[in-house]
C-alpha cells in the first residue's frame, strides 16, 4: 500500500500547512510499518541524523519507550533518539521533547482527562499543549486522510482521544 500510504500522508500534511517539499517519505524495506515489530535503532539514528543535518534542527518531538500505545515502531523511534542524543553525532544544543503516553482510561477521557493531565504537569514539570477548538477539527481533518489506516479504533482516536487535543511532553534527560 506503498503509494496509497504516501498520498494519504501528502494529503494530511498539506491540511495541517506543510508544503510537499518539506516531507521526506522513507522507503526501507528494513521498516515495515507493524505495530508488533521493533526498527533497528542504528537504522533509525542513521535517518534522523541525517535529516538533523540536512535540515539544521534545533528541536525534535518524540515518543517515549512506550510508542504512546505499544507501538514498537514508535518505540524504536524513541530508542533511536536517544542513542542519537548520546552521541557525539549532533549537537548537544538540539532540544528533545518527549511525548508522554497516557493510560487508556486518560487517553479515551478526551477534554473530560484535564483535571488529570493538569495534575500530572503540575507534578512532572512537563511542558503541556492544549489544541484551539479549530486546531483540534484541523487535526481531526488531516488524521481522517488516512483513508486505508481507519479501522474502528482509530476513529475512536480521532473522536475521543486527549491526544488531539492536549499533550504533555518533557525535555529529554540523559
Amino acid at each position: 500500500m506503498g503509494e496509497v500510504r504516501k498520498k494519504e500522508l501528502i494529503n494530511s500534511c498539506n491540511i495541517l500547512g506543510l508544503e510537499k517539499s518539506a516531507i521526506t517519505i522513507i522507503e526501507d524495506n528494513n521498516l515495515d510499518d507493524d505495530p508488533n515489530i521493533e526498527w533497528h535503532t542504528n537504522l533509525i539514528k542513521e535517518y534522523v541524523k541525517k535529516q538533523v543535518h540536512n535540515y539544521s534542527i534545533d528541536k525534535i518531538v518524540t515518543f517515549d519507550a512506550y510508542g504512546v500505545s505499544g507501538h514498537r515502531n514508535h518505540a524504536s523511534v524513541f530508542q533511536a533518539i536517544r542513542l542519537l542524543k548520546n552521541s557525539d553525532e549532533i549537537s548537544k544544543d538540539i532540544e528533545i521533547l518527549v511525548l508522554e503516553s497516557k493510560s487508556c482510561l486518560t487517553k479515551y477521557l478526551s477534554i473530560f482527562s484535564l483535571p488529570f493531565v493538569l495534575l500530572n504537569h503540575l507534578v512532572t514539570n512537563s511542558q503541556l499543549y492544549i489544541s484551539s477548538p479549530f486546531e483540534v477539527l484541523r487535526t481531526q481533518r488531516a488524521m481522517l486522510k488516512h483513508w486505508s489506516q481507519l479501522m474502528w479504533f482509530r476513529v475512536l482516536y480521532i473522536c475521543l482521544s486527549q491526544y488531539m487535543i492536549m499533550n504533555s511532553v518533557h525535555v529529554f534527560e540523559q
